[in-house]
C-alpha cells in the first residue's frame, strides 16, 4: 500500500476518511448468473485524503486486480442525449481554441470512439483501448491501439498536439509518471502541445456525503485544486479547471511548452552573459556603478560575484537606504547626485521594476552619454 499522496508526495498529512467491508466489483464485474453474483470476489476500499492538495485515494487499490478488457461491461457507451450534448460542445471547444488541422489527436481509452472521431474530419486521431470497443472505434474511423499505453515505452510513433483522458485518469495508480510521459510527447513534437482530461468530481462527493461514489475500480478522487496541481508539478500551464455538468464532472484544458526544457540553461546564460559584459568594461578601466538597493539588486551583484572591489556603489533614491551597504558584497548606497561631478561611465541598472525612471534620472543628472546595461534585454 502508497503511504505518501500520489499528486504531492506529501506522507505526514494522508489520514484514513472512510472505510467499508470488503466490495465487489461496481463497474467492471457484472455477471451471466446470480450465483455469480453473489459468489464474486470482493476488494478493500480504504479511503485517505491529502490535506496538503486535496485528493483523496483508495490506498488498497491495485490495477492489476481490475480487468479494464472485459466484455461483461460496455461501460463507454454513449446513451444519454445529454452526454451527446455535453461531447459534442467539448469538442467544439476544443477545435475552436487550438488549430488541429493537419495534427494528430491521442485520447486514452477512447472506449467506442464516439468523442475523439468527432476529430477525424482534420485530423489524424488514435486512441489506446484495451476492450472490444475499439472494434467499434475503428469503424468511426479511430486509428486504434488495442493495448494500455504504457507511460515507460519511448518507442511510440505517435505526434499528438492533444491529448485527451475522459474518465480515465481516475484509474492510474501513478498519475505523475502518465504525465510527464504525456509531456514529454507533447513538447517532442510540438512547440505548444495540449492535454484534455475529465474526471468525476469529488467536491460533489464531499458535499453531500455520498459514500456511494467510491467503488474499488477508482483509485483517485480528485478536486479541481488536486487536479490542477498533478498538472503543474508535470510541467503544464493549466488554461481552466472547473466543473461542469451539474457539478459532476471536472474537465481541465492545460498546455506545455517546447522551451520550458531550458529553463535552467537560459538563466545560466544570462548570468554569464552579464558577467563577462560588467567585466569587459572593467578590463577597459570604466567606471561602473549600479544603481537600485532592493532585494533583486542584492540577488544579481552577490549571484555574479560583482563585490564592493568591481562595482564600488550602488545607487538608490530611498535616503533610508543611503548610507548603508549592500549584503555580501559591501557596495555603499548612495544619492543619485553623489556622482553629479565626475559621473560613471557605465551604469547596472539592477531595478527592472523602475527601470524606466531610473533611465530618466540618469540623462537628467548625467547627461545622454552614459553606458546603460539592462539585465532583462
Amino acid at each position: 500500500m502508497l503511504n505518501n499522496c500520489p499528486v504531492c508526495s506529501s506522507v505526514a498529512l494522508i489520514s484514513p476518511i472512510f472505510s467499508t467491508v470488503n466490495q465487489p466489483l461496481a463497474r467492471y464485474g457484472l455477471c451471466d448468473s446470480q450465483k455469480k453474483s453473489i459468489e464474486v470476489k470482493r476488494y478493500p476500499i480504504n479511503i485517505y485524503a491529502c490535506q496538503n492538495c486535496g485528493v483523496m485515494f483508495n490506498k488498497s487499490f491495485d490495477y492489476k486486480l481490475v480487468d479494464y478488457t472485459s466484455e461483461n461491461v460496455q461501460e463507454s457507451r454513449v446513451f444519454s442525449p445529454r452526454i451527446h450534448s455535453y461531447m459534442s460542445k467539448k469538442f467544439k471547444e476544443l477545435n475552436s481554441n487550438i488549430d488541429l488541422k493537419g495534427e494528430e489527436v491521442l485520447e486514452i481509452g477512447c472506449g467506442e470512439g464516439f468523442f475523439l472521431s468527432k476529430f477525424n474530419e482534420n485530423s489524424a486521431v488514435y486512441g489506446f483501448e484495451p476492450s472490444t470497443e475499439g472494434d467499434d472505434a475503428i469503424k468511426l474511423g479511430v486509428n486504434v491501439i488495442p493495448d494500455y499505453y504504457d507511460p515507460v515505452r519511448r518507442d511510440y510513433k505517435l505526434k499528438p498536439k492533444l491529448i485527451i483522458l475522459r474518465q480515465v485518469l481516475e484509474h492510474l495508480q501513478q498519475p505523475k509518471i502518465f504525465f510527464d510521459s504525456f509531456a514529454e510527447m507533447l513538447k517532442k513534437n510540438n512547440e505548444v502541445g495540449y492535454m484534455y482530461i475529465e474526471v468525476p468530481s469529488s467536491n460533489t462527493t464531499l458535499k453531500h456525503d455520498r459514500f456511494y461514489d467510491f467503488y474499488f475500480e477508482h483509485y483517485l478522487y480528485f478536486t479541481t485544486a488536486s487536479l490542477a496541481l498533478l498538472a503543474e508539478r508535470a510541467g503544464f500551464i493549466v488554461k481552466y479547471c472547473r466543473e461542469e455538468f451539474d457539478n459532476e464532472i471536472i474537465s481541465m484544458l492545460c498546455e506545455v511548452r517546447k522551451n520550458n526544457e531550458n529553463i535552467s540553461s537560459n538563466l545560466d546564460k544570462k548570468l554569464n552573459k552579464i558577467k563577462n559584459l560588467v567585466n569587459d568594461f572593467i578590463l577597459k578601466n570604466k567606471k561602473v556603478v549600479a544603481w537600485g538597493a532592493a532585494g533583486t539588486g542584492a540577488s544579481l551583484l552577490n549571484m555574479c560575484d560583482f563585490d564592493h572591489k568591481i562595482i564600488p556603489y550602488v545607487i538608490d533614491s530611498d535616503q533610508r537606504k543611503q548610507g548603508l551597504y549592500v549584503p555580501g558584497t559591501g557596495q555603499l548606497v548612495v544619492h543619485p547626485e553623489f556622482f553629479s561631478d565626475s559621473p560613471p561611465d557605465v551604469v547596472l541598472i539592477l531595478s527592472q521594476f523602475h527601470k524606466k525612471d531610473i533611465i530618466d534620472q540618469i540623462s537628467q543628472i548625467y547627461g545622454e552619454n552614459i553606458q546603460i546595461i539592462l539585465p532583462d534585454e
